[in-house]
């Protein structure tokens, strides 16, 4: 993803507090691979935010993003 892009389109995944940052940022990673096998391309921004090329994208993997370790919300 560019660094001039004029429009983030991001994912934020909430953890309960107190969650390890690791922990978070393995989590996410392996999300990230989920679905880059479905041919969206992401960039992992911190331990816990998703970046991708379109809105698109990002709402396909909202919709993908279902499990009882974290919440997902669309910044």
């Amino acid at each position: 993803m560019s660094q001039t892009t004029a429009q983030a389109y991001k994912l934020q995944f909430r953890f309960e507090p107190g969650t390890d940052t690791q922990f978070q940022d393995d989590i996410v990673y392996a999300f990230s691979v989920q679905i880059v096998v479905r041919g969206i391309h992401t960039v992992q921004s911190s331990a816990s935010v998703l970046e991708f090329e379109s809105e698109r994208d990002r709402n396909y993997a909202l919709l993908l993003a279902n499990d009882p370790l974290y919440t997902v919300v669309a910044l």
